[in-house]
């Protein structure tokens, strides 16, 4: 996947990201502490799954189609 795309899925899955955490700080679920924890927890596990499929489909042509 190219550069643009990368950038466009990490934007769209910040976003959804942080309206999905924004809804638990309103219903009591989370703080907003709590909220950027996890936001970055998973976007930090994003990037590494990301990267690691990248490699993988670099070895493995046929995954990537």
């Amino acid at each position: 996947m190219n550069n643009l795309m990368t950038r466009i899925a990490a934007g769209l899955l910040r976003h959804a990201l942080t309206t999905a955490g924004g809804g638990m700080v309103v219903d009591g679920y989370l703080t907003s502490t709590d909220e950027a924890k996890a936001i970055g927890a998973v976007m930090t596990l994003a990037g590494i799954g990301w990267s690691a499929y990248q490699k993988y489909a670099a070895k493995h042509p046929t995954v990537a189609q």
